[in-house]
């Protein structure tokens, strides 16, 4: 077995463990050969201002999600995990959410249609605060 396949096998073993920590949550596909995260506008740019922050100690942080990301119960998504979206049905809203932001403490959700993705999480831009971004998915021209 060469590398490369051993290395996407590991990866994808990964994701399946990733998968059942996660209540509330239907998956449907596990979608390893679409490489989303290339085809996400400014999706590495430490220069993109954050749409919108919370701070790190809000207690209202599941609330601030669900509404900003625009999330319903019974809504199919793709979720990325390990940069590999997975396309899952949510089944109770306030379930998932809490299970995935209490697992990972960083969201990324990709709408049904990819084209657009919601992300939230921590990094360099600010110290202080949870940052949510929104980004577009670049359309084959």
């Amino acid at each position: 077995m060469n590398s490369e396949l051993l290395q996407k096998k590991i990866l994808l073993q990964r994701v399946h463990n990733m998968l059942k920590t996660i209540s509330g949550i239907k998956v449907i596909e596990i979608c390893e050969n679409i490489k989303i995260t290339d085809k996400i506008q400014n999706y590495y740019s430490c220069e993109k201002v954050p749409d919108l922050k919370i701070a790190c100690n809000s207690e209202n942080i599941y609330g601030f999600i669900i509404e900003n990301m625009h999330l319903v119960n019974n809504m199919t998504v793709y979720i990325l995990f390990e940069s590999i979206p997975v396309k899952v049905k949510i089944m109770v809203v306030s379930t998932a959410v809490k299970s995935l932001w209490n697992t990972y403490h960083e969201i990324t959700i990709i709408d049904e249609n990819m084209t657009k993705v919601y992300e939230i999480g921590f990094d360099s831009r600010d110290e202080y605060n949870y940052l949510f971004d929104i980004f577009y998915i670049k359309t084959p021209e």
